[in-house]
């Protein structure tokens, strides 16, 4: 009878722990579907969301209506195997978690900040091997520090993913320029941070870009399909909270010395006119 119980019980936790996951799910897809039904995208950055949405959704929703169904209450493991679908459940829905934070709004508050700090505290959190770091000028800027933290990490890991064989060092220089605005009708003082690692910018496929035309693509949700905990968004965020800043990020290619070196650079205003903002 004890040994029925404990079936039952543990039959019944599977199920509540399901009927938890599904409704969570359920919350997230009428959220996502809001939201894109919602939001002004351009044609690329729609298809790339859809994609996206569908190659990293389905799996995880298949373990918990096939797999969770099948599963037997007497298996010597049972308690092992629900840890497992919660676990590859719980991605799929981390998953949506992060496609709907691509879209929602972000509060920022615009502090001054030295960009040495915040890049040296990211490497160290990261424990990055062979990272060297220029600066060049003045490296206070104003900043949302939640946003430049993520805008800096996560084209940190980008480099360090694509990093060719592995090997060669990741380096992180900051300048400041001066860009004459056509609309203000004058110059604005920028920080330019660029991040490299050896190698050429890679496409979906992990394959060197072939086409210049193709390079801005990499800032498309979902781009990467990689395995992080980031679901190939890191990027597409991260162009999202520097537009946030009012900055401008892009990527290209170089070859300095016979050294081929895939960059990103990103251009954030020092100043900031407006301290706080919901964007």
């Amino acid at each position: 009878m004890a040994c029925y119980n404990q079936l039952f019980m543990a039959e019944e936790a599977k199920d509540k722990l399901i009927a938890e996951l599904q409704a969570r799910n359920a919350d997230l897809d009428a959220r996502l579907a809001e939201l894109l039904g919602d939001a002004e995208l351009e044609r690329k950055e729609r298809k790339a969301l859809t994609t996206a949405i569908a190659h990293y959704f389905s799996h995880p929703l298949m373990i918990i209506h096939t797999y969770a169904g099948l599963l037997a209450k007497d298996s010597p493991t049972f308690d092992q195997e629900v840890a497992a679908i919660k676990e590859a459940a719980e991605q799929g829905i981390r998953a949506k978690e992060i496609f709907v934070s691509y879209f929602a709004e972000k509060y920022y508050s615009f502090l001054k900040y030295d960009i040495r700090t915040i890049i040296g505290n990211i490497l160290t959190e990261k424990k990055v091997e062979n990272a060297t770091t220029t600066y060049y000028g003045d490296t206070n800027l104003d900043a949302d520090f939640d946003t430049l933290n993520y805008i800096i990490g996560a084209t940190i890991d980008n480099a360090v993913r694509e990093r060719q064989d592995n090997k060669g060092n990741i380096h992180i220089e900051t300048r400041v320029e001066d860009v004459y605005d056509a609309k203000k009708k004058a110059e604005i003082r920028y920080m330019v941070i660029t991040i490299s690692n050896p190698g050429q910018l890679l496409d979906d496929h992990a394959q060197p870009i072939a086409a210049e035309a193709d390079i801005d693509d990499i800032f498309l949700p979902g781009y990467t399909r990689d395995s992080s905990n980031l679901f190939g968004m890191g990027l597409a965020i991260a162009r999202k909270y520097v537009e946030g800043h009012n900055g401008k990020i892009k990527a290209y290619n170089e070859d300095k010395a016979g050294e081929k070196r895939a960059v990103v650079e990103i251009m954030l205003p020092i100043e900031q006119e407006i301290k706080e903002k919901l964007s």
